[in-house]
């Protein structure tokens, strides 16, 4: 298991480091297993859209998320289509700013075999109160259920068990307030 989750944070702290030597004002990262939901009162792209009209509007910004699991109370006031948020989990689809590269660049998975391994990416620099996070809302982007996940560590492989974007909705309905 722990390997895997090695392995997916390799796969992001490269693309960071890509982005870096390309001198990239920020990069969006898609897994193969993003969703765009479009079965809310506004399709995907355009939640997406609104958000990211906003987001250049804040400089500081150093992560935006097109959706994520948030994990404490949201008593952030919204901008539009974004939420500001401190603790959040999933990396499947996210944007990062040039800013915080060598934040990110700092995470050190370690290959599971001759380095010791530190923690998933997501919760590494998801749960990091010194990155200015953002998310995209209401649910843009969610995970596909029922796939077997390449970084699962239970015995069947699947993470999310649940046929339906249902667990991301309720996430998002149990922490944000309008």
């Amino acid at each position: 298991g722990y390997r895997k989750h090695g392995a997916c944070g390799r796969s992001h702290r490269n693309l960071v480091q890509y982005a870096k030597d390309k001198d990239l004002e920020n990069i969006l990262i898609l897994e193969d297993d993003a969703v765009f939901y479009n079965d809310g009162d506004t399709p995907a792209i355009d939640l997406i859209e609104s958000a990211l009209d906003t987001l250049v509007n804040i400089p500081d910004w150093d992560l935006v998320y097109l959706g994520g699991i948030i994990h404490e109370e949201d008593n952030h006031k919204p901008f539009g289509n974004l939420r500001k948020v401190d603790k959040i989990l999933t990396t499947h689809a996210w944007g990062i700013n040039k800013r915080c590269y060598d934040t990110i660049l700092k995470y050190r998975p370690g290959d599971g075999l001759t380095e010791e391994f530190d923690s998933p990416i997501d919760g590494n620099i998801g749960t990091n109160t010194n990155l200015n996070k953002f998310l995209v809302y209401p649910l843009a982007v969610y995970q596909r259920p029922n796939i077997l996940s390449d970084c699962a560590i239970n015995s069947d492989g699947v993470i999310l068990k649940s046929d339906d974007v249902n667990p991301w909705i309720s996430n998002y309905t149990k922490y944000t307030k309008e």
